[in-house]
């Protein structure tokens, strides 16, 4: 059966295990498929929707590479074509319906934003080093930059740059063309061995632990060669508690670095902004009905989000709150990413009706009646806010001159 990762291990690296990890959990296509394949093959009998070798090399003669329209774990593997840094990759090649002694296809399908991903490309030595890796082709294959955009050629050099790890072969895709084996941050990297006579997946698995591969390796080539399969040893673990890919990742941990000056920002080093700053996020009173503070919905004790599936403010929402955690270092702002910085982000929750439900003036006219004296020692003097024909109590654009 396949290994899954214990929840605990997931929780500390920031991801999720399979959603298999809890009897009570949700099946996916591509575990219930793989849970299917290694049960059969225990038995010692050919894994169903897993073509025969000899079905695509009938008499010697090889049929050509099998029609197949999209991925799906209940066919072959189609013949992509995959963009690369020096020229189109066809998966066709990789194609050796006659072949006596196959080799094992290897598709990993890997993230820039995912831990677990840059792990195993920081780690491939562990398959180019095993003693059978002359009968090993590896092709990665990049389906997400690291701002979860769809990769580009600059985004294959930089991962490469990164994770120096020839033979591999180093593609481009997109998460979607996958989609049908359930890829999503849970599941990544994703690996395929693949049967080279057939295109047929011999096994998958998400995001295994890098010290297992050798069994995985060996046990997969045994298959194809149809010999006695490996005994599988004991999961590596630390402590007999976490995987080691787990305790790896845990130990290259390392607190964030500051981030890169901000030219727009001429406050981000000086202590009496962040406590301002500190003081506006706990306070209610900016808010329509003086009880939500910006820290209801960006709890620290709950990591700067609230936990809750739809967050309240003065009403509630649509949808939970993003942690704030370095948010600083975001390329985008909100889940949809309308904010392109934290600058146009800021007044988006007071203004919003079922957040905080105020509007700029009337947190302009807060500070100046509480904070004036903190805010004019950092910024300089406040507006002449008093003067409410140019300032009114409330007020946001859209919105009638003093209408609350």
């Amino acid at each position: 059966m396949l290994r899954r990762i214990p929840l605990a291990a997931l929780l500390i690296l920031g991801c999720s295990s399979s959603p298999t990890a809890t009897p009570d959990a949700a099946v996916t296509p591509m575990d219930a498929l793989a849970d299917v394949t290694h049960e059969a093959h225990d038995a010692g009998v050919d894994a169903p929707r897993i073509p025969r070798s000899s079905d695509r090399c009938p008499d010697g003669g090889a049929l050509p590479y099998p029609e197949v329209p999209e991925i799906s774990f209940e066919t072959p593997l189609p013949d992509l074509t995959l963009p690369t840094s020096d020229g189109p990759l066809r998966l066709g090649r990789y194609y050796t319906p006659c072949a006596a002694e196959p080799r094992l296809l290897v598709v990993r399908l890997m993230a820039a934003w995912s831990g677990p991903s840059q792990h195993h490309a920081a780690h491939t030595r562990r398959l180019l080093e095993l003693p059978e890796a002359s009968r090993l082709d590896v092709v990665d294959v990049l389906v997400s930059a690291a701002d979860n955009q769809p990769p580009d050629d600059r985004d294959l050099a930089d991962w490469r740059a990164r994770y120096d790890a020839p033979p591999t072969a180093l593609a481009r895709s997109d998460a979607p063309t996958w989609r049908a084996l359930s890829i999503g941050p849970q599941h990544l990297p994703l690996l395929l061995l693949v049967d080279p006579r057939t295109m047929g997946y011999l096994k998958f698995f998400d995001a295994p632990d890098t010290h297992d591969l050798p069994y995985e390796v060996a046990d997969a080539l045994a298959r194809l060669d149809r010999r006695a399969r490996p005994t599988r040893p004991a999961p590596a673990r630390y402590d007999d508690r976490l995987p080691l890919d787990a305790w790896e990742m845990v130990q290259a941990m390392a607190p964030l670095a500051r981030p890169p000056a901000d030219p727009t920002n001429a406050f981000a080093d000086d202590p009496r902004a962040a406590a301002l700053g500190r003081a506006l996020f706990f306070d209610p009173r900016l808010s329509a009905s003086g009880e939500v503070a910006c820290a209801r919905c960006h709890d620290p004790a709950m990591g700067l989000a609230d936990g809750n599936a739809r967050s309240t403010g003065v009403a509630l929402g649509d949808r939970n709150a993003p942690s704030v955690l370095a948010a600083s270092g975001q390329r985008w702002q909100f889940w949809d990413g309308r904010a392109d910085s934290a600058w146009m982000q800021a007044l988006g929750p007071f203004e919003n009706p079922r957040e905080m439900g105020f509007t700029r003036l009337g947190v302009a006219q807060a500070i100046a009646q509480r904070y004036a004296t903190e805010y004019t020692a950092v910024y300089g003097a406040l507006p002449p806010l008093e003067d409410r024909a140019r300032f009114p109590a409330a007020g946001m654009p859209g919105q009638p001159p003093g209408r609350p």
